[in-house]
């Protein structure tokens, strides 16, 4: 049932970083497109949480954004929850298409800075038929 999933217009913001003058958004399932995987430099027997995880993709300029594990635990070290993506190699804000059943026993959530997820500047056209 395609009305389950997600769409553009549920990009919300749910965090911000004013320091930084990035907008996090964040959305429970994951982009059918979410760009080439971007190492994470791991200092052996660091635990990411989810809010390290957000300070560390904020302070990388290659990263906008990562796909969450969120039912199995938060420390990337010992379970690989989070997988950081690079910048401007598929994820776009502007056109994603979200799926929630690529792993149906998973609990998947795409977290992403706004400010690195546009796209090209949208025509008047795209505008009038982006959701509100």
């Amino acid at each position: 049932d395609d009305s389950a999933v997600p769409r553009y217009s549920t990009c919300t913001p749910s965090h911000g970083s004013a320091s930084k003058g990035l907008t996090w958004a964040v959305v429970a399932a994951l982009p059918e497109v979410e760009g080439e995987d971007l190492p994470l430099d791991i200092v052996v027997g660091q635990d990411f949480t989810l809010n390290s995880m957000k300070t560390w993709c904020e302070n990388n300029a290659h990263c906008v954004g990562f796909a969450y594990r969120a039912d199995n635990g938060h420390c990337v070290g010992k379970d690989g929850s989070f997988f950081p993506k690079e910048r401007g190699t598929g994820f776009r804000e502007d056109t994603c298409t979200y799926v929630n059943d690529q792993n149906p026993s998973e609990v998947w959530h795409w977290y992403y800075l706004r400010e690195r997820a546009q796209g090209v500047q949208a025509t008047q056209e795209q505008e009038r038929q982006l959701p509100v």
